[in-house]
This record gives C-alpha cells, structure tokens and sequence, in this order.
C-alpha cells in the first residue's frame, strides 16, 4: 500500500497576505479607537495642558469616515491579491515538470518561477527522498538517487 505524501506545513502561499490585510484592519481600527477616545477624554488638555475643549462629535464623525475609506483604499488591494493568489493554479508536466503559460506554451519550471513570480529557487532534499536515498546507498545500490538531470537554462 502506498502512502499519500504530506506536507507538515500548514500555512498556504496566500497566508502572508491575510497576516497583512489583518495588520491593516486592526490598525485603522485603532486609529478610529484613538478618535472617539480623543473625544471622549480630551487628550490634548490632560498630556499636553492645553486648554479644555468641548466635544467636538461632527469632527470625530467626520475623520471616522475619512480614515475608514483611506482603510478600505489600502486594505481591498491586498485582500484581492491574496484572493486571486488563492485562485491561481499552475499547471505543470507529470513527466518533464514544465510549466503550462497560457500565453507562451510549455516552459521550464525555473525559466517560469525566475520571469512569472521574481522567485529564487533553491535546491535541498525532503525527508521522505533523503531516507530513501539513504536506504539504496545502505543496501549497495549503484547511485543511489541518482535521477535524470534536467537541464535547466537559469541556475539560482
């Protein structure tokens, strides 16, 4: 029986996106809080010494507002990209592991994550292949591991 492959990490490539578009939210949630408790306990007159001013409730309306649609202006650009990240699905060879563009075609996988996404690769070995690796070079296989080479046209 073949067991399935899983990943142990649990955090999608959207993620960061969320943590960003939560950040906002909660910032410009405090902004709005500073407001209303600017009017409420008349900061100004009790750090500063100015002189007492009556509450001001229109103008606290008024910024609430202001500094709401600033919050939406910032944080909907976020909230879509982390939507359309969600939705996005590359689809890549079983045999060669190119990398369909709609556009160009068939292209490598490095050639695609270096132009398409700005990404670096790496290389390394997850644990699943470094055991098996581990358990050919055990028993005496000759290179052990060892797999076809794909040529690649940009090394990271």
């Amino acid at each position: 029986m073949i067991n399935p492959v899983h990943s142990h990490k649990t955090t999608s490539a959207a993620s960061p996106w969320a943590r960003i578009t939560a950040w906002q939210i909660a910032c410009f949630f405090g902004v709005v809080a500073l407001i209303w408790l600017n009017e409420v306990f008349d900061f100004q007159a009790s750090l500063f010494g100015a002189a007492p001013s009556p509450g001001e409730w229109s103008c606290a309306g008024f910024l609430t507002m202001g500094v709401t649609l600033l919050g939406a202006c910032a944080v909907f650009p976020a909230y879509r990209h982390q939507n359309n990240a969600r939705r996005k699905a590359v689809t890549v060879c079983s045999y060669c592991r190119k990398v369909q563009d709609h556009e160009l075609g068939w292209e490598r996988m490095e050639t695609f994550f270096a132009t398409r996404l700005h990404a670096t690769l790496s290389h390394g070995v997850c644990p699943d292949c470094g055991e098996r690796v581990m358990r050919d070079y055990r028993c005496g296989k000759k290179n052990a591991g060892a797999r076809e080479t794909i040529e690649s046209e940009i090394f990271v």
